[in-house]
């Protein structure tokens, strides 16, 4: 019979690993949220648009996150970066390395999500899409 063992699943990516679902105490919550950095960064995370300012309050969400795992409000507040990035780059930049192109990524023209979507994109989506 093979010897079965529990092992620790070790993380696949790259992304630091938050503890999942521990309640703060409200002391603790109270100090979170009294904190001006925090608040800082969230106005950054919330405003950003273009590549650069996503990739930089992703940047500073992770530093604060890994000083501050706890901070759960910090962590969703991550919805509105992806949110920001879906609508820059939209489905159109595919995964992987074979996108590159003279060692960069071609990037597609997106309009800023606070400007909403182009003619074209509308159009795309009303369109039925093939599989």
């Amino acid at each position: 019979m093979p010897d079965l063992q529990m092992r620790s699943a070790q993380p696949t990516s790259t992304h630091p690993v938050y503890p999942g679902g521990h309640p703060l105490s409200a002391e603790r919550a109270a100090i979170l949220a009294a904190d001006p950095e925090r608040e800082r960064l969230i106005t950054q995370m919330l405003a950003a648009t273009s590549e650069e300012e996503i990739a930089a309050a992703r940047r500073a969400q992770e530093m604060w996150l890994a000083a501050n795992p706890d901070d759960f409000g910090v962590l969703e507040a991550g919805e509105a970066l992806s949110y920001a990035e879906e609508a820059l780059f939209g489905d159109e930049l595919p995964e992987g390395p074979d996108v590159a192109v003279g060692g960069e990524r071609e990037r597609p023209t997106i309009p800023s999500p606070r400007s909403g979507p182009s003619r074209d994109a509308q159009r795309s989506a009303e369109s039925p899409r093939r599989l």
